[in-house]
């Protein structure tokens, strides 16, 4: 992706943020990413779990200001990082790395700051009447059956992964496309509805 930062939120849940994030991972490989959580950008060891590392992904944020900490601007502006690991002598990295962020709630993001905007891309899933209707769990009779918060209670695709795997090559390729069409000057943010 051109962008550092790309963040997909979803309020409601079950929108396949995960899903893409494990393919992405699986694409990448291992070795290549790394999982961050709250407590890893702000111990003195942060900068080790991140290091050497293609992709960082933050898979459940509840931090709308993450992309505005002082490990993330570190990560995503190619600044130099004191890399530590117990008991062993740090050294200085420049980070070059993507961050991949799923969350439920919004990114703040200053619009006014190039920084900021030049680095995130803000996906919000939306998951169409039709489709839910197809994966919405239903009783013995066809009616549809609602969670305990009255939420239609959806059907998992075991084998989706799996599928968008196979096809996760052309996939980026066409995501990067649509990006330079709705983006042609890199510090163009892409809004949700667009």
């Amino acid at each position: 992706f051109p962008v550092t930062i790309r963040a997909q939120i979803d309020y409601d849940g079950y929108s396949g943020k995960s899903v893409f994030s494990d393919v992405i991972i699986r694409f990448m490989g291992l070795n290549n990413c790394a999982a961050i959580g709250k407590g890893s950008i702000s111990n003195q060891f942060w900068a080790s779990k991140m290091w050497n590392k293609r992709l960082i992904v933050s898979d459940d944020n509840k931090n709308p200001k993450l992309n505005q900490t002082e490990a993330v601007h570190c990560v995503l502006g190619g600044g130099y990082a004191d890399v530590e690991y117990k008991g062993e002598r740090s050294f200085s990295w420049k980070m070059s790395s993507k961050l991949l962020v799923n969350s439920n709630v919004d990114l703040d993001v200053n619009g006014s700051m190039l920084h900021e905007r030049s680095r995130v891309i803000i996906l919000k899933p939306k998951m169409p009447k039709e489709l839910i209707d197809k994966l919405s769990a239903k009783d013995e009779n066809g009616n549809v059956i609602l969670d305990q918060n009255g939420n239609v209670k959806l059907l998992g695709d075991p084998k989706f992964a799996d599928r968008l795997l196979e096809t996760i090559d052309t996939f980026l390729k066409t995501a990067v496309v649509y990006y330079k069409k709705l983006c042609p000057n890199r510090a163009d943010i892409i809004l949700p509805d667009s």
